[in-house]
């Protein structure tokens, strides 16, 4: 079968990177587009007693956060951006 395009969802555990590693050789052996797909949980309903702008911190942090370990990911394979 000929793939156009590989998926890889990454979650940062050790599986997770194995199959991230996996079709990174993959994707260079056959030459085909490698996405990486991470995904970050939305804030949960906010009550009354938490302070919005508290969480709306939190969750750019994490997202930040997210995309860093992306990038580093990418670069350690020497993967273009």
């Amino acid at each position: 079968m000929v793939f156009k395009r590989i998926i890889s969802p990454v979650d940062f555990s050790n599986s997770s990177l194995s199959a991230f590693q996996a079709a990174v050789e993959m994707a260079r052996r056959d030459s085909v587009e490698l996405l990486v797909l991470h995904v970050v949980e939305g804030p949960p309903i906010i009550s009354e007693w938490f302070p919005a702008e508290g969480l709306a911190k939190a969750v750019v942090q994490i997202e930040e956060s997210a995309h860093q370990a992306v990038e580093t990911l990418w670069q350690d394979r020497s993967l273009p951006i």
